[in-house]
């Protein structure tokens, strides 16, 4: 009895373990890039951007880096 109680409790465990790496890696998919020269090249002539955040392979931020870690800070 002792022995299927067990494997029952270890079973919960492992279910609910799985579903928290689930969802931690839904969000690894988005990088906060900053610290270096990031160069934009939208419009006639090249700008520097602090901060840059890709998210499953699409740039879907660039500005500040207290506005990337404002918006994106918790997430990445």
């Amino acid at each position: 009895m002792k022995t299927r109680l067990l494997i029952i409790v270890l079973a919960v465990a492992a279910f609910v373990g799985c579903n928290y790496t689930a969802e931690k890696a839904a969000n690894a998919n988005q990088t906060i890039y900053f610290g270096g020269d990031i160069i934009t090249m939208e419009g006639d002539a090249p700008e520097y951007v602090e901060a840059v955040v890709r998210e499953k392979d699409k740039i879907v931020f660039v500005g500040s880096k207290a506005e990337t870690e404002k918006q994106y800070g918790n997430e990445a």
